[in-house]
């Protein structure tokens, strides 16, 4: 008989939001203490992530109100289990390159604006409510964003050389603060806020879009069309300054 491992302290969590310091993250640990004494490892909650992500995507292609409902319900409980393999592996020490590698691939794979979650959402939405503006924006989407990929593989950027007030991505355990700072940088705070949740306000958009404001959901892939654009324009400006010098 194996002796039980000692669950380990609960933690409060800093993050770039109020949804991952307060909701996903402690959810997450929750997951992570409830399961801690089982034979379940990382790499199957990743599995159990990839099953959840495959029938939460065909749900939200059959433009049902209930195939929304459920399919969001779902990508919540996937958001969770997402934070909960990498914390479960860490403090367990079973991490592995293979894993990491695993989870990268469904995160792309499951992507809003670089994956198959923003065109599934489009499908559904022109199913639901027949216009095809929705399909035109979505590709719009994954075109811009991996317009700005190519741009940063191109003039070869990495994380170091990024200035980190002009960059739109964020993975450090630091609040974005937008009262208190300067105007510039807490516009910026707000905008990489919204990039980092944009899967949460496209689902804002999705009960617009069943409460009869097909234009909310218009606007929301709108406005990450004009995100995408912003940060394929900053590193343009990063590969002229580069090209100058």
């Amino acid at each position: 008989m194996n002796t039980p491992l000692p669950k380990p302290q609960r933690r409060k969590f800093r993050q770039e939001t109020v949804i991952h310091s307060y909701i996903v993250r402690p959810l997450a640990q929750e997951l992570v203490l409830w399961i801690w004494n089982t034979n379940i490892t990382p790499n199957q909650l990743t599995f159990s992530r990839l099953i959840l992500g495959i029938i939460y995507l065909y749900l939200f292609t059959l433009g049902t109100a209930s195939g929304f409902i459920i399919g969001i319900v779902l990508f919540q409980v996937a958001e969770i289990i997402d934070h909960a393999d990498g914390m479960l592996a860490r403090l367990k020490n079973q991490t592995s390159k293979l894993g990491q590698c695993y989870e990268y691939i469904i995160d792309e794979l499951f992507a809003i604006e670089s994956g198959l979650l923003g065109l599934a959402i489009a499908y559904g939405a022109y199913q639901y409510g027949a216009n095809i503006l929705f399909i035109y924006l979505a590709v719009a989407v994954l075109y811009v964003h991996y317009f700005h990929w190519y741009i940063k593989l191109k003039i070869n950027l990495t994380e170091k050389d990024t200035n980190n007030k002009m960059s739109m991505d964020h993975d450090g355990e630091t609040l974005l603060r937008i009262i208190g700072v300067p105007f510039k940088q807490s516009l910026f705070n707000a905008l990489r806020t919204i990039n980092c949740w944009r899967n949460q306000l496209y689902f804002v958009g999705i009960i617009g879009l069943l409460c009869g404001a097909e234009l909310t959901l218009i606007a929301t892939f709108i406005v990450f069309l004009l995100l995408n654009l912003l940060r394929t324009a900053i590193q343009l400006k990063e590969g002229y300054t580069r090209h100058k010098e």
